[in-house]
């Protein structure tokens, strides 16, 4: 079991956030994200040595987690045999670092606290199985790094969370049970998966809609508690045109709908961590008390008010820091596993297909758009590394142009002007 690499909620890269996301499952090599675990381990077991080069490729996780808890002494033996008999030993061991220790009681007490809820005895037990698999799953993710963040990491409010050994911090997940067209590669058919793109939440909600919304799970209360900051893209409407008609001009009015939005999320990721991750919302009351303001910090809050399968009753609002009601909400969540089979709907062609091409990946997200266009994640080393590309290209179109692909700048010619780079390849490289 090694734990994914990751901090408490992050945001633009100037800050630098930390997070403990729970234990993750345990995996199988090859790893896509090696270097960030290894890192981690490192870090836990204060082991700087560097890792035998067929780690990555062929190690279990239960063997560099041995390598590190060793010291980098015990690496897995190469007859097959003894490895096998090695692994044995290593799962009678308890090979956790405090960290590691730390984020498991952190978890077993999660579970506890569901036990404990008065709709415990209310729902099934293929109910608290589901609801379980998607508490851990999402539990164990975190709040991914926000590069395109709107709440700074010394948001008074967001360390309060996050300073909150009860508040553990997840992100929206979707349950897979049972379907044929699973996208999990771990091959459990059975699984809850982590939606890093979304309408309302993760980096793209930042960058596309104006919407920075973290949420915690309170482990005590059974809430789902946020925090809310709003940019300019999400307000009403406004001007960044500076034309014939009017000078760019602004409205402080954040657009009612989004907020309701931010409520139906709040109020659907409630009823999916404590009773049924399989869910839709059937009705939504709201009242919007107070209007809201971008570049500021709210607080929000959804909690079970009656668990009554197949409804859920469920209330929600958003809070001024000053803890006047911004908006409030009662909303009914109905059980999708426990309402009768709806007859099937013809799908147009290409709509079942559920597998996206990379080009339809691009396409439709806002992240890997933006990491297209702007070469990566908005930092400098990103910039440089797109201003390298960039130049690369304007490079072989020169060398095209004067018959010299032959001829390379030198490493200082980075950023230089066109007129610079074809005086240089017009006297031949000199």
């Amino acid at each position: 079991k090694i734990p994914r690499r990751g901090c408490r909620p992050g945001t633009a890269p100037t800050f630098h956030a930390k997070k403990m996301a729970l234990r993750k499952p345990p995996r199988s090599a090859p790893f896509t994200d090696f270097e960030e675990f290894v890192q981690d381990l490192s870090k836990q077991f204060h082991v700087n040595e560097t890792m035998p080069e067929d780690a990555k490729e062929f190690w279990k996780e239960s063997e560099i987690q041995m390598w590190f808890a060793s010291g980098g002494a015990i690496a897995p033996p190469t007859d097959p045999k003894l490895r096998k008999l090695a692994a044995n030993m290593n799962d009678k061991m308890d090979l956790r670092s405090a960290s590691q220790q730390m984020e498991d009681q952190l978890l077993a007490d999660a579970r506890k606290a569901a036990e404990n809820a008065p709709w415990w005895q209310k729902v099934t037990e293929l109910d608290r199985k589901k609801a379980g698999i998607y508490r851990d799953a999402a539990l164990a993710c975190g709040i991914p790094p926000r590069p395109h963040g709107l709440i700074p990491d010394d948001d008074p409010y967001l360390k309060e969370l996050n300073k909150n050994k009860n508040m553990l911090p997840f992100e929206k997940h979707i349950l897979f049970w049972d379907q044929p067209a699973n996208p999990s590669k771990s091959g459990n058919p059975c699984v809850a998966l982590h939606a890093d793109e979304g309408y309302t939440h993760g980096d793209s909600a930042c960058l596309g809609r104006g919407l920075d919304l973290r949420y915690f799970w309170d482990s005590v209360s059974l809430k789902v508690v946020a925090c809310i900051r709003y940019s300019m893209k999400a307000v009403g409407g406004w001007s960044a045109v500076d034309d014939e008609t009017s000078r760019p001009w602004k409205s402080t009015l954040v657009h009612g709908g989004l907020l309701e939005s931010v409520m139906d999320e709040l109020t659907a990721e409630v009823m999916k961590i404590n009773v049924c991750p399989e869910m839709v919302t059937s009705e939504f009351s709201v009242k919007l008390k107070k209007p809201s303001m971008p570049g500021v910090t709210y607080k929000a809050e959804a909690e079970i008010a009656e668990v009554m399968p197949p409804l859920v009753k469920i209330t929600g609002r958003i809070l001024t820091m000053e803890g006047e009601e911004v908006i409030v909400c009662n909303v009914k969540c109905a059980m999708l596993d426990k309402l009768a089979p709806t007859k099937a709907t013809t799908v147009t062609s290409g709509a079942q297909d559920d597998i996206m091409t990379p080009e339809e990946c691009v396409a439709n997200s806002l992240k890997l758009s933006h990491e297209a266009t702007t070469g990566g994640d908005g930092s400098i080393d990103g910039t440089v590394k797109e201003l390298k590309r960039l130049q690369a290209e304007l490079v072989k179109l020169l060398q095209a142009e004067f018959f010299c692909d032959d001829v390379e700048p030198p490493p200082e010619a980075l950023g230089w002007e066109v007129s610079k780079l074809r005086d240089f390849f017009e006297s031949g490289g000199a």
